[in-house]
């Protein structure tokens, strides 16, 4: 049930922030009391941070395991970067790392999670940040690149793309329109 319950959270919470999120929304649709929920979750906010960890730990372990994936190929990690937003986003109509930069600019989230958020921005951000030492080591791009600028021009890259998505009509519009500027980035490092 409290996978059930956290699935339904994660779901409100993307398509409109912590704001969205709704205990009574949440029993409706298990049809359970809300008694049910509070059993497995003390209170709004502790809901949230479980949504939050679940997402920080599916993303996390993502990008590490694209990481050895492409440990000596820099171009196919930034074309799967690419190809897995851009079939997130035409599945959902935006996707989770789209609505997760929503969540944290709400202004009603606790600071709590709004921290976490922070941090885990900052560990793929570490995560990239060896994609493109690893890049280097196997010689696929100048030794004398600036890893740390770098890692965070491919960071601020992501995140640009995955909510300028949001902007177009159509995720074909959008892809149409942005699709490629990660590999680009990629290639200008050769």
């Amino acid at each position: 049930m409290k996978s059930k319950i956290i699935d339904i959270a994660t779901k409100q919470m993307l398509a409109g922030g912590y704001d969205k999120l709704s205990f009574g929304r949440i029993a409706e649709e298990l049809n359970i009391t809300r008694a049910n929920i509070h059993y497995h979750f003390k209170n709004k906010e502790n809901l949230a941070l479980e949504v939050f960890m679940d997402y920080e730990t599916k993303t996390l372990d993502h990008y590490n395991s694209m990481r050895i994936i492409y440990k000596n190929d820099l171009i196919g990690f930034c074309k799967s970067v690419e190809e897995d937003f851009w079939k997130a986003h035409k599945k959902n109509k935006r996707s989770g790392r789209v609505a997760v930069i929503e969540i944290i600019s709400d202004a009603s989230l606790p600071i709590e999670i709004a921290n976490k958020c922070r941090k885990l921005y900052e560990k793929i951000r570490k995560i990239l940040y060896g994609v493109i030492q690893d890049a280097i080591k196997s010689n696929q791009i100048k030794n004398t690149t600036d890893i740390d600028r770098e890692a965070t021009k491919l960071f601020v890259m992501m995140i640009g793309m995955f909510t300028s998505a949001s902007f177009y009509q159509t995720s074909n519009k959008a892809k149409n329109r942005m699709d490629g500027f990660i590999v680009d980035w990629a290639n200008s490092l050769k």
